[in-house]
């Protein structure tokens, strides 16, 4: 049992059991999903983090925090206790939220968390991800996982026609807040109505739509580099004296660069390099860009700010 990154699956499952949220007030119903939702797919999806061994406590501790605490955090997320399903009428994915319960999955691993490749996401923090299966419809699957250091991770595993990147981060410090002080600020409420993204009637199509989206299948891939199999997944980390250094590189006419701009400004001049000493004549580059914060109309980006669904889409740009 020496790595997470062998071809075996090292996680051992403890137990596997169902919380209900404990507000027995809310009433069942059915959610339907926005137009946003719709776009990246139905498939699963996650956020995992990694927590070095608790100085004070142990992973029993943990698993009990979450037992006590989830039946709290799911009446303020009550959507994740449900199941997703498809509309027999539209053919559309909705989430019939009737407290069916979100899982809570224990496991463990033999095998320290300095053990595994940081660098290659596929085979350390998405296999953590991926061990542990869940059902197609489960909206929530909260897996708790030991490793032999006295570590831990915990993977917040759910459906991407529920949330998006920044909707999981929401969900984390949510429960963070809630573990901590026992209660939920009005900032950490969330947003759950679709109907901030209601269609036009009539609905109105323009030429920009074609030209500004399309579809995300295999069909509509450039070439087969750009298909799933074929992705490699790396994380990487930068010194912050090295990233105020980009900055400042990047930085133009007093106009100082954020982070991100200043970071992909460096990448794409590396990629460029490399491009550049190819037959090929133009390199290509992709964001995920969270829209909450982008929009101009007042109301909507009140309800937007705490919004717990999908806001956040793939710009590029080439050259």
């Amino acid at each position: 049992m020496a790595s997470l990154n062998d071809s075996e699956q090292h996680v051992r499952v403890v137990s596997r059991h169902l919380v209900k949220a404990s507000d027995s007030s809310i009433e069942p119903h059915d959610l339907p999903v926005s137009n946003l939702d719709l776009v990246p797919q139905p498939e699963k999806f996650g956020m995992v983090c990694i927590y070095p061994r608790p100085p004070s406590t142990d992973f029993n501790a943990v698993v009990t925090a979450f037992e006590s605490g989830l039946p709290s955090l799911l009446n303020h997320f009550f959507p994740l206790a449900g199941r997703t399903a498809t509309n027999p009428s539209s053919g559309l994915t909705e989430v019939h939220c009737h407290n069916q319960g979100a899982e809570l999955v224990v496991g463990e691993a033999g095998v320290d968390l300095a053990s595994l490749d940081y660098g290659n996401l596929t085979a350390s923090v998405r296999k953590i991800q991926l061990l542990l299966p869940y059902d197609e419809d489960v909206a929530l699957s909260v897996q708790l996982v030991s490793f032999a250091c006295g570590g831990f991770t915990v993977a917040w595993c759910t459906n991407h026609v529920l949330a998006d990147g920044a909707a999981l981060s929401f969900l984390v410090s949510a429960w963070s807040e809630l573990a901590r002080t026992g209660t939920l600020s009005g900032e950490a409420h969330p947003n759950h109505d679709r109907s901030v993204f209601c269609p036009r009637v009539p609905p109105f199509y323009s030429a920009s739509l074609d030209e500004g989206f399309s579809l995300l299948d295999d069909k509509h891939k450039i070439n087969v580099l750009t298909a799933e199999p074929s992705f490699v997944r790396r994380m990487y980390y930068i010194e912050a004296s090295d990233i105020e250094r980009l900055r400042e590189e990047a930085s133009l006419d007093g106009q100082r660069a954020t982070r991100v701009q200043a970071v992909s400004a460096y990448l794409w001049k590396a990629l460029a390099d490399v491009v550049g000493r190819t037959s090929e004549e133009h390199c290509r580059m992709g964001w995920w860009v969270n829209g909450r914060e982008r929009v101009t109309e007042p109301s909507l980006r009140a309800a937007l700010r705490n919004y717990f669904g999908n806001v956040a889409t793939f710009t590029r740009s080439e050259r």
